[in-house]
């Protein structure tokens, strides 16, 4: 696993994971405990996903399957960011 490190890289900017911290001892200073570190995604997700063994063994064996996995997949992420991005702006912890 010599590019571990890079995966891990290119999954957070695909949005396939978000970088976030949660400090509950910022809520004691009136701080947002929940922190993104992670941008936008800024690259698809079908690319990353083209790059990992298990959904390229996928696409292989059933492409039509995939194409829907993807999709699905894309959703997912679209709105898991949008709620987490939502959830940090919202969050107003007054100690």
């Amino acid at each position: 696993m010599t590019t571990g490190v890079e995966e891990q890289r290119k999954a957070v900017q695909a949005g396939y994971w978000q970088l976030l911290r949660f400090n509950p001892a910022l809520m004691d200073e009136g701080k947002n405990p929940l922190q993104i570190d992670s941008k936008l995604p800024a690259g698809e997700l079908s690319a990353f996903m083209a790059g990992e063994n298990r959904f390229r063994l996928t696409k292989k064996l059933n492409s039509a399957k995939y194409d829907d996995m993807v999709k699905l997949a894309d959703k997912k992420r679209a709105r898991r960011d949008s709620v987490l991005r939502q959830l940090a702006e919202k969050i107003n912890f007054e100690g």
